[in-house]
């Protein structure tokens, strides 16, 4: 899947790769995924610092 600066792909069943560009705002950047696996919830967050 690719949304603007942002790619993200399974690599394989246990595995996913994401990759975002260089953050040029003045402003911090946040990437949050949420994980299911059954009635288990968890989650992935990433935040991109400033220039």
């Amino acid at each position: 899947m690719i949304i603007a600066n942002l790619t993200v792909g399974r690599k394989n069943i246990k595995e996913m790769h994401i990759s975002m560009t260089k953050n040029q705002t003045d402003f911090q950047r946040a990437l949050i995924i949420g994980l299911q696996n059954g009635n288990y919830f968890d989650g992935i967050k990433v935040t991109q610092a400033i220039k």
